[in-house]
């Protein structure tokens, strides 16, 4: 194992490590399915602890930014928290392997093993990734190996969607099936971070090129951003974004089980939506022909579309893979251009206020994900709640049924919505051009 090397390579170990985190968020995202079906908690308890969670999760990445700034071993700044992928997957395999106490133990062990595995594992892998990124490619390297994470991460990211509803059809009924079935991820991914550990080393210090920028405190760059008019619009357009996503993925499982009654179906549907990823291909030659707040709008009108197709008729197999598949390329182009908008907020308060603030609005991308994340969850709950929803039963009473056809397609349709109306008054990138042009 090297200490150090010359940024050039360990482009597939970097992007396999990086991976291996992202898929750990797509495996999670079954958890409140796992344990309202087999765990046998109310699906409003569930929705209230994990949202609980996300709040203090969002906290606990000022920690880990702390603790990653000040270290400096030999392995360097960043690599020694790879190893913090083995008990994020450990811990993903304790969440769902839920001990037969009583509801209060349920309770205790789900906030232990969900809290240490986001707010302390999850944490500490996904704040380290841009600090490893740069402490271990060179400028001309580094472009190469982020694009190489997000084409690994997506390719795979799609192979668990498809896998993971045949493996729950299959074990989740059996003895520790939830334990066999998290496992089935946990053991590759722990391999895939463990190769980007050993071979992927950070450069020397000296040969790494840090820009020089000026120290603002936070409670100026707060300032800046809440003086910034479309700062508050960035992060409506942010959070819906993340919970049309969320609230889709997580109700999918009990639409193809209880509404549709075949759950292998929504592998068929998973596979298909590969064709969402084609359209990156065609997002810079939109950009350069078409303004971003335009580009996030169609991909809103797509998130829109797609949930009101298949919550009009959402029986047929046609019509949820044809909506199913408009609604994959809104989310897909939508997660893929926010970087822009957000980049728009951060020029316009430089324009305005002579500050960019990067620090804030980061911190507000990465908090917003996290509140839509446990929003999501608590949202899940208490629709299921209201639709009587019980995990006890093969077959769930024509009021559950509707609850997750409104989850399913219902919720990310409003989100759509509601996406749509607060970028029709995003204008930064507009009056950016406008003063320049007077300039």
């Amino acid at each position: 194992m090297k200490l150090t090397g010359n940024g050039k390579k360990g482009v597939l170990p970097f992007a396999l490590g990086q991976a291996s985190i992202q898929l750990s968020f797509v495996v999670i995202g079954q958890l409140t399915y796992a344990l309202t079906s087999s765990a046998g908690m109310a699906a409003g308890t569930v929705g209230l602890l994990l949202m609980c969670s996300k709040i203090f999760d969002g906290i606990t990445d000022l920690v880990a930014g702390y603790i990653i700034d000040r270290t400096n071993l030999k392995l360097g700044k960043a690599r020694p928290f790879d190893l913090m992928a083995i008990p994020l997957w450990l811990l993903v395999i304790l969440c769902f392997t839920v001990p037969k106490f009583n509801m209060v133990g349920k309770i205790i062990w789900v906030l232990l093993t969900f809290n240490l595995c986001q707010s302390f594992s999850y944490t500490f892998c996904s704040v380290s990734s841009p600090v490893r990124a740069k402490r271990s490619f060179d400028k001309d390297h580094r472009a190469k190996a982020l694009a190489a994470a997000g084409i690994v991460s997506a390719v795979l990211a799609t192979t668990v969607s498809i896998v993971l509803p045949l493996l729950i059809n299959r074990f989740e009924t059996q003895p520790h099936g939830w334990t066999i079935i998290s496992a089935a991820f946990a053991v590759p991914c722990m391999i895939m971070s463990l190769l980007m550990f050993f071979c992927v080393p950070e450069m020397n210090p000296e040969d790494i090129t840090e820009e020089k920028t000026e120290k603002v405190s936070f409670v100026k760059a707060a300032k800046c951003f809440f003086q910034n008019k479309y700062a508050l619009v960035l992060v409506v357009m942010l959070m819906v974004a993340a919970l049309a996503n969320i609230i889709c993925g997580t109700a999918a499982t009990y639409y193809f089980k209880y509404y549709i009654g075949n759950l292998d179906l929504q592998s068929l549907v998973g596979l298909v939506s590969i064709i969402s990823y084609v359209f990156l291909l065609f997002l810079p030659a939109l950009e350069k022909k078409t303004s971003h707040k335009t580009i996030c709008m169609i991909a809103f009108g797509m998130i829109a579309f797609g949930g009101i197709g298949r919550y009009i008729n959402g029986k047929s197999m046609l019509v949820l893979i044809v909506f199913g598949i408009l609604f994959s390329i809104g989310v897909t182009i939508m997660m893929t251009t926010k970087s822009l908008a957000l980049m728009d907020c951060m020029a316009y308060s430089k324009a305005k206020f002579g500050l960019e603030s990067e620090g804030v609005y980061s911190a507000i991308n990465g908090f917003a994900d996290k509140i839509a994340n446990g929003l999501g969850a608590l949202l899940v709950g208490l629709i299921l709640e209201i639709g009587h929803w019980n995990g006890d039963l093969a077959v769930q009473p024509q009021s559950a049924l509707n609850a997750i056809q409104f989850m399913y397609a219902g919720v990310p349709a409003l989100m759509g919505l509601i996406g749509l109306l607060a970028t029709s008054r995003f204008n930064a990138e507009k009056e950016l051009k406008v003063e320049a042009k007077h300039e």
